[in-house]
């Protein structure tokens, strides 16, 4: 119990920031059906494939999709293989938004351990933290 709130006492910003994630995109992306804008049904028909094909192969030449392009060169195809793999537990679209929560929610803790190893002062990488955070989390919501 003392290691717990000593860790909540020493990384109150991070653990801010985190939550703050999780309340103001993950939670409304879990709500609601956003997954039909931009290119997200080719994303979806390419996991749809991959996984009731089980695996046809691990790149190269696909005449299904991307209007024949190699499959791989515009995405990387691992995005599509996990959430082929975990749309046997979950349905494809749930394994969508676990796989996009989990980028999101990752990028606060990486940056924070990567702003923290360069510039080697706990306070300076919080502040830059609460910086990017700011647009990463916002760039949608004010004009420029």
């Amino acid at each position: 119990m003392k290691k717990i709130k000593s860790f909540i006492f020493n990384n109150h910003i991070l653990l801010t920031i985190f939550f703050l994630a999780l309340t103001l995109i993950i939670l409304p992306f879990f709500l609601a059906n956003n997954l039909e804008g931009f290119d997200t049904a080719g994303h979806i028909s390419n996991i749809y494939f991959i996984k009731n094909s089980f695996y046809p192969w691990p790149d190269g030449w696909n005449h299904y999709f991307l209007s024949g392009y190699p499959q791989g060169l515009l995405y990387p195809s691992f995005f599509h293989w996990l959430a082929a793999v975990l749309s046997f537990v979950f349905s494809l679209e749930i394994a969508l938004k676990i796989i996009t929560t989990l980028a999101i929610l990752g990028f606060v803790v990486i940056f924070y351990l990567l702003a923290l190893k360069i510039l080697e002062k706990k306070k300076a990488a919080e502040l830059s933290l609460v910086i990017v955070s700011f647009f990463y989390f916002f760039r949608n919501r004010f004009k420029w």
